[in-house]
Order: structure tokens, then sequence, then C-alpha cells
């Protein structure tokens, strides 16, 4: 029997190991193959809900998400996702093909921002999960 296995995609959440413990990065990714699919707004909805449940041992109050001002796509799955575009971030992050400082956008998600989950977006929706979620249930 042959078993193959491949990566969609990824999301990772980082806690701020320097400054406010409440605070972390999130970031995702997902293979040129399955681009258009709604796969990181979907991933990263899910993951967004799930940091801010009662189930979530990390005690965070904001994800913040640091994508590149000419990162299109990666900008159109944030906002979709229900995050705030806070501002742009001058020379701000090291790009690692070429070591060029490049400029990024800084968006968050705060505990508040919950209610945007159950939002209808663009084609998706959480199925009403984040009431759930406001009420301490896990979806």
């Amino acid at each position: 029997m042959s078993v193959k296995s491949w990566s969609v995609g990824g999301v990772s959440v980082a806690k701020n190991l320097v400054g406010d413990p409440h605070i972390a990065e999130i970031g995702y990714w997902v293979s040129d193959k399955y681009w258009g699919r709604g796969l990181a707004t979907a991933a990263l909805r899910a993951t967004t809900a799930y940091v801010f449940s009662d189930s979530c041992p990390l005690g965070i109050e904001r994800l913040e998400a640091y994508p590149r001002v000419d990162n299109e796509a990666s900008i159109r799955v944030l906002e979709r996702s229900g995050y705030t575009c806070e501002g742009r971030l001058r020379s701000h992050n090291r790009h690692r093909w070429d070591g060029r400082l490049r400029d990024v956008y800084l968006f968050s998600f705060i505990r508040d921002d919950l209610h945007k989950l159950g939002e209808r977006r663009d084609g998706f929706e959480l199925d009403g999960r984040a009431e759930q979620m406001r009420e301490g249930g896990v979806p």
C-alpha cells in the first residue's frame, strides 16, 4: 500500500514572548495549487474563533497579522475574516529571498470582534458559531 500525504496549507499562532503575553501573531499559507478556493479564509476564521474560545489555553486577547503591502490576496483574507487594518509599518520585515526590508500592514483581531465571525462575508459564513463562542461554547 502506498500512502501519499501533502500539505494544502497551514495556520500558526505564536504567542508574544517579549512584551504583552496576551498578544499573539497569526500567520497562514496555502499551496498555490489551492489558491482561490477560500481555504485561507476558512482556516483563519476557524483558528481565530478557537483562539478566543474557553477551550484555548493561551489566554490571548489580541491577534496580530503582518501581510506585506503587495500581498493583496492575504489582505483580502484578513478583511474577510473580520480583522482590522491599523496602519502601515515601514521597512518592518526583511524579505526572506532578497533580504530587503519591506513595508507591511498591521491587522488585528480582538475579543470584542468575535461578532464579526458570525457575519456573512463574500460567500463564507461560520454558521453562526460566533454566538456560541460568546456564550462560552466551542463549535
